[in-house]
């Protein structure tokens, strides 16, 4: 359906949401835009200090990604407001003020792009449509370096915008990830089947001899306390293996420690944000390019770590094979490490999701390199 509309020039529903969220004061946010202006009646949706609220009081909600202004819905819709705003990020979602929300998003395109927004009510609910107006990426505004003092400005502003249909994210949503998790370059087996992207089954022809068939007999010296505890371990992974279902080979870490302690809601909620940002990052990655994972500390942005943002990154490599295919996109050798056999590389990426301190990457495309590089040299020299 979705081709055979992109064929015929019609509108095209990319990716859908069902939410529901908890009605407070009659009212709800609406996470991951700002900048509202245009809005129709101004008493249903409004922004109050970077923060959108929809004064409805059904909490029942569909939102939906449109890559053009989409067509009216069945008449068992009524229109309740229209606006338009500016995606901080790529990714929408709602909470309300009591609590965080189910943890569910959706990718409705580009970050800093205008978008338009509709907003209906009927037997089912509210509905949300968002679709792309134009690219108002600034680099004064969206791109500002980290801890750079307010008052100085650049020298000169370099402009740069790209067409909706150039991004990744104008594609229809694909087809469910399948269970199979993507290896990490550079990562070991050991750290591989401890995240969560190798069966923790695995026998020991797969990974090589284990103890006990060296003949060490090590579990049988140790005392009950520790095979008690031991027991403990392996049952409490199996309660969160049986939570994380398909998302078992999907994370990129590991479930925190205390999971299984949490309160039901907390679990949910954390299951809802890992399952979102699996089909997310799918979103941002249509043409299945190689992804690889980088540190919290190896990506400086002020904006934070959100999906579909651009950034160049810093990494040491293998100095006989740095990163292998990955880290092409403006890709520079920085430094090398005679003795460490190794060299700083530096290239720009593309987040596709963040979990505990690790970032799964790709390498940007066109529109988003011309994005990093306009920023960099944008503010390559301030004046006050």
């Amino acid at each position: 359906m979705h081709s055979d509309d992109q064929e015929a020039g019609m509108p095209c529903l990319l990716d859908e949401l069902d939410d529901s969220v908890y009605i407070s004061y009659r009212q709800f946010m609406l996470h991951g835009v700002r900048r509202l202006h245009s809005a129709e009646p101004a008493n249903v949706i409004v922004e109050m200090e970077d923060q959108v609220y929809v004064y409805l009081s059904d909490g029942r909600c569909r939102i939906e990604a449109w890559d053009e202004e989409p067509p009216a819905p069945d008449e068992s819709w009524q229109a309740m407001a229209t606006a338009r705003c500016v995606a901080d990020t790529d990714v929408v979602g709602l909470s309300s003020l009591m609590s965080g929300g189910s943890g569910r998003s959706v990718l409705i395109g580009p970050p800093f792009f205008e978008y338009g927004l509709r907003i209906f009510a009927g037997d089912q609910g509210l509905l949300l449509r968002f679709w792309p107006i134009e690219d108002v990426f600034d680099p004064t505004q969206h791109a500002r370096p980290a801890g750079l003092v307010s008052t100085l400005i650049p020298a000169d502003v370099v402009e740069v915008h790209s067409q909706f249909g150039d991004r990744p994210s104008s594609r229809p949503s694909p087809a469910p990830p399948t269970p199979q998790g993507r290896a990490a370059m550079g990562r070991g087996l050991s750290n591989l089947i401890q995240t969560g992207l190798l069966p923790a089954e695995l026998t020991a022809d797969q990974v090589g001899d284990s103890p006990e068939a060296e003949g060490v007999g090590w579990e049988a010296e140790m005392s009950p306390e520790w095979r008690e505890n031991q027991r403990k371990a392996e049952e409490n992974q199996r309660q969160v293996d049986e939570l994380l279902g398909d998302l078992r080979w999907k994370v990129l870490t590991h479930v925190p420690f205390d999971f299984m302690e949490w309160h039901e809601e907390s679990r949910d909620r954390y299951l809802n944000e890992l399952r979102s940002g699996v089909r997310i990052a799918k979103r941002l990655n249509p043409d299945g390019m190689q992804t690889f994972w980088l540190r919290d500390e190896d990506i400086q942005l002020s904006t934070g770590r959100a999906s579909g943002l651009s950034c160049r990154a810093w990494c040491w490599g293998a100095e006989d094979k740095p990163w292998g295919d990955t880290f092409m996109a403006s890709r520079e050798v920085l430094a090398r490490d005679v003795l460490g056999r190794r060299k700083l590389i530096t290239g720009i990426v593309t987040i596709l999701r963040s979990e505990n301190g690790v970032v799964e990457v790709r390498d940007a495309t066109g529109p988003e390199i011309e994005r990093v590089v306009a920023a960099e040299r944008t503010w390559a020299e301030t004046r006050d």
